[in-house]
């Protein structure tokens, strides 16, 4: 009880302390918390630093974190989404894009780098763009996605994006907009400030004379039986054969501005030459096909016109419209008329300012290059395909290359020279008209985020790995924060693959052992099933299950839910929309559905096991359930709510989020639950409120909730965003400062007080707990700058708690606690195994003395001076080994895990073979050693007890023997032999580094079992083979060649992944010691040459250490 005082005490000390430093650098002000009441979307004012909200610890190391962060920021990376327009400025650099799913971006250096404008911006899909000609920083977005949203419609900008109003009599007209069938409807009069023109996805044309105040339709939408392209998101095109044309374009005549054109989407084109007024507009398709999908129009000078014609081609007037010819020249096109959206396509066209034989134009195409060019009117186009990929600010241009949908082409008419594509990937620019395109998306993230998770399971002092998976772009990984990202599946070594290219939904990391199992699941493009995928490195990937997709009630049978039971990691779910929960309890290998099944079937993200291995599954449609028998009976649970998003278990709760827009949480295993929020989301206009979605609970203080609202069924809608509560769910803030995009779909906290936000779909978001990442610089000791204050109080080479409760307890010294405390669990310099060039083993008759005056590197002994517990080495001892005269060492400590020594500490009177059960026979080679079922508890809870010892001896790590032991029972039928020899090391791994994430781990021998077990590299930190050229047979006898060669080969496994190779030969003769330490050497290994007794300090002429 006494000592627990004195710890709490201690922190609340140590958060004193540390806290008058913090705020001495920081400023402060206060926001008020959201309670309860309507939730409506912020508009994104600069928020406060933080608000103090209670007085523990924890609301401390809260307050702490959302300070330092001062807001969020881009984490992501640029591309990999679908982009469709770009437009040049009258400003010098100034670039704008849009996204169909990622609102605006603005660039001021023609490209290089981007920033997302969407704040106000109602709907981010933004399908007609225009700058007015007046001021450049006035600019209009025409959005829609769903037309009955009431957020669809024109927005204007009067400071280049930064901020957005809604004119709303966009909306109450119908004047709206949609991918790919309104391209570039907008148009502002040249000659006349205030007039715009704009077209419409199905109501015609439209004028306004008040800056898009008033507006009159000035033309109605003729109909059209021509069918509309749909890339398979689109999900509300018009039923039946008939549908009012879509307005695709509407362009004022540079030279003529009283003239204007508008493309019509299976009508063809139509001209007003009175600036587009009511009954002006006239007819002008002669030569243009029947119906045509006019895509695009470019006006150029002297009267030429270019029109795309979709899957028809070019078509050119060099009379202002009055006559059309298809200009088609070398274009690969199936035919005017009986091509299909299925063969390449014209998408859109440009045209010189000044040169009107000049053009461009983009394909839809995967077979083909995507910007074509021609430089006598049509007659020859020229493709120019050299493009570059920029795979540093998409890392998925390590998979993702080669031709893709392109949907529009933009001249700089400014510099015709230059000119952007957009397409479904990436932006791209040309300097020299055409012949090289380099990739511009720095900045650009347009990606759609499922599920985030950060790995916190690493050696202290290393930084979290975060994890992320996608719609199209697939699962990336960063280890710098969200910094840099690098693809995990698909990979540069995958290449595009359609068995992994596709929707990815979730990821999941569970530990057994040493061995570390990463997996994904995702539903692959080209393939009507959903597989999970599974890694034992993080590196190398392989299926482990697949299910045919059912037809699903709103994913299309995704492949969406993925949990691991936290306390029986080998155990795993899995759910499809509108399929079953699927079960694995063999880490992912077999799988079948669970006995009993929940009471409805429309799964979505919600899928968790809590410590219990209770599991809760969320639908759509049928409420939240779960099941407390591993999946043999299902109960439904929170019965009032019947759509649940996402569930998360953490710190002994669970929570689901709800359609009605709020959090729940149940800390009895889902018997009851309570609602932290009391959000009543508004109803937009289109029957759809926001809902609630993304989860995450602080690992370091679970009274630090993040949640958020989206509207689900309109994702391009704008929504509320995130609201954090640091009192435990009792009030509640938005946190939305500086987030470019309000529609989050997945939350996730670090260890280190980072926040991540990933988006539907700007990509990913970071608030992080510093201004710079934590130094990561190991410190070996302490200096206390106060005289008289502890800093490494127990002279172990490192700060720990001791060191921190003896400073606390020293009188004058409270001020040097945080300087202490920021050391604290800062990693002591590694081992440097790769500078070891020599080594010795001796296991009896050591004198550390005489070892300590040799120049060996690395010292493999007993940690008994005789074996057994009286004999066993002191703390000091060793650490006046490592740092002995002879120069510093790395010492190792002997341990059989495979046998059972008699003469150890834990060996007990009375043990024979069978007694204990776990005991079994004796070595015949070496008396008073016995096998032993490494795979009972009982033993390995003997060896981890052995290896407290080793680091309580301060050994650099263990040298691990008989791991020979699982061929002796494989060969009398035991298959999981291998598998349990590794997972044992790994534990032992695991268990050592939970106390020294430096301590090292060194099996002798087996190195084929790399082979059966490929994770087993990953658990050791190098490996030592006896007998490699001389002793396998008898002492001083040369190994058989082959033999050799195969323990090569395995042994290279080893050293081509960084592992430190030792070898041990016994041979004693001058020429024999030589012949095994060039061989060795010459391999890359570190040899050692001595009798098989180890009973000597062996130095080998001519190969002393040094």
């Amino acid at each position: 009880m006494v000592r627990k005082f004195q710890i709490v005490i201690l922190l609340l000390v140590v958060l004193v302390a540390g806290s008058l430093l913090v705020w001495s650098q920081l400023g402060w002000s206060e926001e008020e918390p959201l309670v309860a009441g309507t939730l409506t979307a912020e508009t994104q004012a600069p928020q406060p630093a933080a608000t103090i909200l209670s007085a523990g610890p924890s609301a401390v190391a809260s307050v702490l974190r959302e300070a330092a962060g001062q807001g969020w920021e881009p984490a992501g990376f640029g591309g990999a989404g679908n982009f469709l327009s770009v437009h040049v400025a009258g400003q010098p650099g100034v670039i704008y894009a849009t996204s169909d799913v990622a609102g605006l971006f603005r660039s001021t250096d023609g490209g290089d780098r981007w920033q997302m404008r969407n704040l106000g911006l109602g709907n981010v899909e933004v399908s007609s763009f225009a700058i007015d000609p007046f001021d450049p920083n006035r600019l209009c977005a025409g959005t829609g996605a769903f037309a009955e949203s009431s957020h669809a419609g024109i927005y204007v900008s009067q400071d280049a994006g930064q901020t957005w109003q809604h004119l709303t009599s966009t909306a109450t007209n119908r004047i709206t907009f949609r991918k790919y069938r309104t391209m570039d409807a907008i148009a502002l009069d040249p000659a006349q400030q205030g007039v715009l023109v704009s077209g419409s996805r199905d109501n015609g044309i439209w004028r306004s004379t008040d800056g898009g105040t008033s507006w009159n339709q000035v033309y109605a939408a003729p109909v059209t039986s021509a069918p509309l392209f749909n890339d398979g998101t689109i999900a509300d095109d018009p039923t039946g054969g008939s549908h009012p044309a879509p307005v695709a374009v509407v362009v004022f005549d540079p030279v003529i501005s009283t003239t204007v054109y508008a493309a019509l989407d299976g009508f063809g084109v139509v001209k007003s030459t009175a600036r587009g007024v009511a009954g002006s507009w006239q007819p002008a398709t002669t030569g243009l096909p029947g119906a045509p999908t006019v895509k695009d129009l470019a006006v150029g000078s002297e009267n030429v016109l270019y029109t795309a014609v979709g899957p028809a081609g070019v078509y050119k007037s060099t009379d202002g419209g009055s006559h059309w010819q298809p200009a088609n020249g070398g274009l690969p096109l199936a035919g005017p008329l009986t091509a299909g959206y299925g063969d390449p396509w014209v998408s859109s066209v440009a045209v010189h300012p000044t040169e009107p034989d000049t053009a461009y134009l983009t394909l839809v195409t995967y077979d083909f290059p995507s910007v074509w060019k021609t430089t006598d009117g049509g007659a020859t186009w020229v493709a120019k395909g050299d493009v570059t990929y920029d795979a540093a600010n998409d890392p998925t241009r390590d998979w993702a290359t080669g031709p893709t949908a392109n949907w529009q082409v933009t001249l700089d008419r400014a510099n015709p020279n230059r000119l952007f594509f957009a397409d479904y990937w990436s932006i791209q620019r040309s300097d020299d008209g055409g012949e090289h395109w380099v990739d511009t998306i720095a900045g650009a993230q347009n990606t759609c985020v499922t599920d985030l998770v950060v790995d916190t399971d690493h050696p202290a002092g290393q930084p979290d790995t975060v994890y992320a998976t996608h719609m199209d772009a697939g699962l990336l990984k960063s280890t710098d924060r969200g910094t840099s990202w690098t693809a995990v599946l698909p990979n540069a070594q995958t290449g595009y693959d359609e068995g992994l290219a596709g929707h990815y939904w979730n990821v999941a990391i569970a530990r057994i052992g040493g061995v570390k199992y990463s997996y994904a699941t995702s539903d692959p493009w080209s393939q009507g099933a959903g597989q999970v995928l599974r890694s034992q490195d993080g590196i190398n990937w392989a299926q482990v299950f697949t299910n045919p997709r059912p037809a699903g009630t709103w994913m299309e049978g995704a492949m969406m839910g993925l949990a691991v039971d936290p306390g029986r990691p080998s155990i795993l779910y899995v759910t499809q929309d509108g399929g079953q929960v699927w079960k694995s309890a063999d880490s992912g290998t077999t799988w079948a559905p669970t006995t009993g099944q929940p009471g409805g079937n429309s799964f979505t993200y919600a899928l968790a096991v809590d410590a219990a291995g209770r599991v809760f599954a969320g639908t759509l449609l049928d409420g939240l359930w779960r099941s407390t028998d591993g999946g043999a009976s299902w109960q439904r649970v929170l019965p009032e709510q019947s759509t649940i998003f996402h569930a998360a278990a953490a710190s002994g709760a669970v929570y689901a989020s709800t359609g009605d827009a709020n959090l729940y949480r149940s800390t009895d295993g889902g018997e009851v639950w309570q609602r932290l929020t009391n959000f009543s989301a508004t109803d937009d206009g289109d029957e759809v409120p926001a809902q609630g979605m993304a989860i995450a609970v602080d690992p370091n203080d679970p009274a630090h909730l993040l949640f958020s609202l989206m509207d689900t069924w309109h994702p391009a809608d704008a929504s509320p965003g995130i609201v954090a509560s640091t009192d435990d769910g009792t009030s509640w803030a938005p946190l939305n400062a500086g987030l470019g995009l309000l529609n989050v779909s997945a939350l996730a906290a670090g260890s280190d007080g980072g926040l991540f936000a990933g988006t539907w779909c700007g990509g990913i978001w970071r608030r992080l707990a510093s201004a710079t990442p934590p130094a990561a610089t190991p410190t070996a000791t302490v200096t206390p700058p106060i005289s008289g204050c502890a800093g490494d109080s127990d002279a172990n080479g490192r700060v720990n708690v001791v060191d921190i409760m003896a400073t606390a307890q020293t009188p004058g010294c409270w001020l040097y606690l945080p300087l202490l405390v920021r050391s604290w669990r800062q990693p002591w310099p590694a081992s440097n195994l790769s500078a070891v060039n020599d080594f010795l083993y001796q296991l009896q008759n050591l004198d550390l003395a005489a070892i300590g005056a040799t120049a060996y590197d690395l010292v493999v002994m007993d940690s008994s001076a005789d074996g057994t517990e009286e004999g066993e080495f002191s703390a000091a001892e060793i650490s006046t080994l490592k740092q002995s005269p002879g120069g510093e060492k790395i010492v190792l400590a002997y341990m059989s895990i495979g046998e059972a020594e008699d003469y150890r500490f834990y060996w007990q009177d009375g043990w024979a073979p069978g007694t204990p059960a776990w005991l079994d026979v004796e070595n015949p080679d070496w008396p008073g050693n016995y096998k032993v079922h490494y795979w009972d508890p009982a033993w390995q809870a003997i060896i981890f007890a052995y290896t407290d010892r080793l680091l309580d001896a301060g050994f650099d790590g263990a040298y691990l023997d008989i791991i020979d032991a699982y061929e002796f029972y494989a060969d009398q039928g035991r298959t999981t032999a291998a598998q349990e020899m590794a997972d044992f090391v790994a534990a032992i791994r695991a268990h050592a580094r939970a106390r020294d994430p430096d301590f090292l781990i060194f099996p002798q021998n087996a190195p084929e079992l790399a082979t059966v077990v490929p994770a087993y590299l990953t658990s050791v930190d190098g490996i030592g083979q006896e007998e490699l050229y001389y002793g396998y047979a008898e002492d001083d006898v040369m190994t058989l060649p082959a033999v050799s060669a195969g323990l090569e080969g395995y042994l290279d496994l080893f050293k081509d992944a960084g592992k430190l190779v030792l070898t041990v030969d016994y041979a004693t003769t001058p020429a024999r010691v030589d012949d095994a330490y060039t061989k060795s050497q010459a391999r890359g290994y570190v040899p050692f040459a001595t009798v098989r007794d180890l009973d000597r300090l062996t130095i080998n002429t001519g190969h002393e250490p040094d």
